[in-house]
């Protein structure tokens, strides 16, 4: 899609918009009645009540694009300034709804203006742009090709979180922490680290914008995002699934950008950026984690967009490097490890744009043509070190304030253990770690990890790029790395530096991370626009071919449809082959809200309870969004009160029971299963056994319920201690 005013209109953005709309919607019925029962009409109406329920999505993203438009006379000579200005605009939201938590103002007032601005400067700079003649470049109608994939994305964003992708365990990091934090600041009315959960301490850009969709939305403190039918969840869903087609899009302007900047036809180039585009939106673990509560998203849009200012060519060095530490420091606001992930992809490909001429025609728009590269080097890497850390200083300053150490859980031989002892560190510590030999980590790159057992799931089995969830990304970015560089002389001073960058995110994920498979997502981008390059190559050969551009566009489908095959297979196996079961359910499916018993689940029982009754503590379990208020409970790695008062009282089930009720807790929901899976770990306290919690719970009388199916059981602590049960 062009950007600059003067384009030929005739080629317009609808012929290839209406393609790709159609699609989508064509799409959209097919997937939503994929292992559902509904009827199509009962399927495309649960959809589109869901896709409603988005809205408040939509308004923050689009709010997001008009706050930058103040700002994009820094970028006015790019050749993409509104892609440009969308990536700075979500850098300055997310950033913005984690300063309006610090300070205790993301109430419903501020968090309303703020999207009301935004999205009143998009509506300005749309209808200026309109009345001085801008015209827009066609929409390839290669990205067509995405619409199967962006619909499992969205059907799949529309489910209530819990009720797919095995391979998240049904998204239990968005129960533990991704949705549960902005629940806990939505009630204390301020984003702020919490004792009990260590995730809090991280950055959490993503956690604050869902507590700004609850804000906005006047979410009540009590309930939160849980409020009504919990349709604000299916919203932060929404959020992370509009963040994975903005990051996809990213992905294919830049990788347009590149080809032209090697003298490719605009053809062909923004051909070849809507096919890179669509190979990011179709591998599997994009939709996996881009339809739940999740962050990596974030962390690639802001990827594409830094690598996308270093291709720039009018940009002056600061201006890049200022453009590239902001949106490498939002992405570390994401998730902390895009340091690596983003910033040294980043990094390389900033340096080799002021070192080489980043296109055959550049120019500098800042009069220093003849500044030795030195100079321009120190001014772009400057800036970057200095916009990057002013990016990061929200998360900074509210973690040295209530710990001392800005970086917790981080750098605790240099700032301290903050509220930790040594023993919960080197749970974190051993958790987050691969024990496994060098040859045991290469090997787990690209097949089986050896440490784990031949019946375990496909998330622990193959932890890599052999996980089904991939694809075929990894042959594909290697046989077009080699192509490009090998074969396209004038494309190398892009492709080189990402195939380095490519190649430092691969050295991060084997030295720095546990070897989860999902830690590989921020290469999606950098290998979506290898891809993407190769096939810029072999389109431009085969123009000057009969049907060379058929069999081009054959090949290109070919792949975008092999990672949609992929993706379609994985989607379908889910919840047993039925995953549409739930497209009419809203997450109040799992409160019990709806049900004839509500107390037939655990979940459903803790919202009988009444706003009067004492504290229910849960035992094992942290995941505890769906429970409601009143409760206590904290990570694996978090103290736990239970073993507090095991170390002060050994041997004493009465001082333990004493000491949870002068602090408010009456009931114990205990979940056996889970406390030995972490106690096998090594993660948990190790006082705390499932041994120690029935014999405890003898001491109170049994348990008072117990749910089989559910594999938990509850202790209701008596006023007075009880003797052992018989």
């Amino acid at each position: 899609m062009s950007e600059r005013p003067g384009q030929d209109a005739s080629r317009g953005v609808w012929p290839g918009a209406a393609i790709a709309a159609g699609s989508l919607a064509a799409s959209l019925l097919v997937v939503s009645l994929l292992g559902s029962r509904l009827a199509p009409d009962e399927a495309a109406g649960a959809l589109l009540l869901k896709l409603g329920a988005m809205w408040p999505a939509a308004a923050y993203l689009g709010a997001a694009f008009g706050l930058a438009w103040p700002l994009s006379r820094w970028w006015r000579g790019a050749s993409d300034p509104l892609a440009i200005q969308c990536a700075v605009g979500l850098a300055l939201m997310v950033s913005l709804s984690q300063i309006l938590g610090i300070a205790g103002l993301l109430s419903a007032g501020p968090a309303i203006a703020l999207c009301a601005v935004g999205v009143g400067l998009t509506l300005v700079q749309g209808g200026l742009s309109l009345r001085r003649g801008w015209q827009f470049g066609g929409l390839p109608r290669a990205w067509a090709l995405g619409a199967p994939a962006a619909a499992v994305l969205l059907v799949a964003a529309a489910m209530p979180p819990g009720w797919l992708w095995a391979s998240e365990y049904g998204a239990y990091d968005a129960l533990s922490y991704h949705l549960q934090l902005p629940q806990e600041w939505l009630a204390a009315g301020r984003v702020r680290p919490l004792g009990h959960n260590v995730y809090s301490f991280l950055p959490g850009y993503i956690e604050s914008a869902f507590a700004h969709l609850g804000a906005m939305t006047l979410a009540p403190a009590e309930e939160g995002l849980l409020a009504g039918s919990g349709w604000r969840l299916i919203a932060c869903q929404g959020l992370h699934a509009g963040l994975t087609l903005i990051a996809a899009w990213l992905t294919g302007r830049l990788c347009a950008r590149l080809a032209a900047n090697a003298e490719v036809p605009e053809r062909v180039a923004r051909w070849s950026g809507a096919v890179a585009g669509c190979v990011a939106l179709a591998t599997p673990w994009a939709v996996v984690t881009g339809s739940l509560a999740y962050n990596e998203a974030g962390v690639n849009a802001m990827l594409a967009g830094a690598l996308l200012a270093c291709a720039q060519p009018r940009l002056a060095p600061g201006v890049r490097g200022g453009l590239v530490g902001l949106l490498v420091g939002v992405a570390c606001g994401f998730k902390m490890t895009s340091l690596f992930f983003a910033g040294l992809p980043a990094g390389i490909a900033l340096i080799a744009s002021v070192y080489w001429r980043v296109a055959p025609t550049e120019s500098r728009s800042d009069g220093r043509a003849n500044e030795p590269v030195t100079g321009r080097l120190v001014r772009a890497i400057g800036a970057g070190a200095a916009v990057g850390l002013i990016a990061l200083w929200p998360w900074l300053f509210r973690n040295f304030l209530s710990g001392g150490n800005p970086l917790f859980p981080f750098a605790t031989d240099l700032f301290g253990l903050a509220h930790w002892t040594p023993e919960q560190l080197g749970r974190w510590r051993d958790a987050h770690a691969f024990d496994g030999s060098l040859l045991d980590r290469l090997r787990t790159l690209v097949w089986s990890s050896p440490a784990s057992a031949p019946d375990a799931p496909p998330v622990e089995r193959f932890r890599g790029f052999a996980n089904p969830q991939w694809g075929l990304l990894l042959p594909m970015a290697a046989l077009a790395a080699s192509f490009v560089l090998a074969r396209w002389r004038s494309i190398r001073v892009a492709a080189a530096p990402l195939s380095l960058g490519f190649a430092s995110q691969l050295v991060a994920w084997l030295a720095l991370t546990h070897l989860q498979s999902r830690f590989l997502l921020p290469t999606l981008p950098v290998a979506a626009v290898l891809i993407g390059l190769a096939l810029a190559r072999v389109r431009t050969l085969a123009e000057h071919r009969p049907d060379g551009r058929a069999a081009a566009g054959l090949l290109a489908g070919a792949l975008v449809l092999a990672q949609t095959a992929f993706l379609f297979a994985i989607y379908a196996g889910e919840k047993q082959g039925a995953p549409g079961e739930a497209l009419a359910a809203f997450p109040a499916i799992f409160t019990g809200a709806d049900a004839s018993d509500p107390a037939a689940t655990p979940v459903g029982w803790s919202h009988q309870r009444g706003r009067a009754a004492p504290l229910l503590y849960l035992v094992g379990e942290a995941t505890p969004l769906y429970y409601g208020k009143g409760l206590v409970y904290h990570t694996t790695y978090d103290t736990s009160p239970l073993g507090e008062l095991m170390r002060a009282a050994p041997d004493d089930p009465a001082a333990w029971a004493a000491g949870l009720r002068d602090r408010g807790i009456g009931w114990l929901m205990v979940s056996p299963s889970e406390l030995a899976r972490l106690q096998r770990s090594g993660w948990y306290d190790p006082l705390v056994t499932p041994d120690a919690v029935r014999h405890f719970a003898e001491t109170q009388g049994g348990a008072a319920r117990v749910w089989p199916e559910h594999g938990r059981y509850l202790v209701q602590l008596a006023a007075e201690p009880a003797g052992p049960a018989p």
